[in-house]
């Protein structure tokens, strides 16, 4: 069993799949692993050709439907929750999440339906930039100073990194088990105070490093240091700790994240 609604860009939900009397789902498309574009170079001499780059498609989403009951109250709504070329977010739910969903971004490339038909059928077409589904419940992790943990997604995501600061000081950072180096380092002495929070997003399309101090928010990114890199939760074991233990604790937070469902 599955479970399908869909929000708009005003925040109005629509379940298609709690009554067939109104709407029946006939088919959806593009909710497998999206495709991929491989970018290879022929070599005169040799069979086949030598990889260049790869790059991970777009995802397209269609929703085949039935529209039922009094079909003009209904297939008008669709024009209301997949209005062409605004956002929506597509939820998901089947056996192998539970009561769980997964949700993904997109926008309405086109609803086409005939009402000059007995039994209208209305077709859903959904593009996604971030060709990815993300758990609905993120997974946090409380503040410490390291944190290892295995991670059962079937994609890398990123996360947001929530640093309190302990003492004040000008540099703090996070290293990964790979010695991979997330760092801030203000050029003002005790720029970072003890009490501040510090949260950097290493979310694709989200990325920022802002600092908390008391009501004040203060864009911080220009502080990230040129050997940092915005650290990703990796499929299998992750492991991340602070740079200097007296200065700092950090916790995570990010949403697992799906090839496919």
């Amino acid at each position: 069993m599955y479970s399908l609604r869909i929000t708009n860009s005003r925040n109005q939900t629509l379940n298609l799949t709690a009554d067939e009397s109104k709407y029946q789902v006939m088919e959806i498309t593009g909710l497998s692993s999206p495709g991929a574009s491989v970018n290879t170079t022929a070599i005169y001499g040799m069979a086949g050709g030598v990889f260049n780059s790869s790059h991970v498609e777009n995802r397209a989403i269609t929703i085949t439907l039935k529209v039922n009951g009094y079909n003009d109250d209904n297939r008008m709504a669709l024009y209301n929750y997949f209005p062409t070329g605004e956002k929506v977010r597509f939820w998901y739910s089947t056996d192998a999440f539970g009561a769980e969903y997964v949700y993904i971004d997109g926008y309405v490339e086109k609803l086409e339906c005939n009402p000059f038909t007995n039994k209208v059928i209305a077709q859903i077409s959904i593009i996604c930039p971030f060709p990815y589904f993300r758990a609905q419940t993120p997974t946090t992790r409380a503040s410490a100073t390291s944190h290892s943990f295995t991670y059962n997604g079937s994609v890398e995501c990123g996360a947001e990194f929530v640093f309190s600061i302990i003492t004040s000081t000008n540099t703090f950072g996070v290293v990964d088990g790979s010695g991979n180096l997330m760092k801030l380092a203000a050029n003002i002495t005790g720029y970072f105070q003890a009490g501040d929070t510090v949260r950097i997003s290493t979310r694709q399309g989200e990325k920022s490093a802002v600092l908390i101090h008391g009501s004040y928010t203060t864009n911080v990114i220009r502080w990230l240091t040129n050997d940092s890199t915005f650290l990703n939760i990796k499929q299998g074991t992750n492991s991340f700790s602070v740079i200097d233990e007296s200065v700092c604790r950090f916790g995570l937070i990010y949403n697992t994240t799906y090839r496919g469902v």
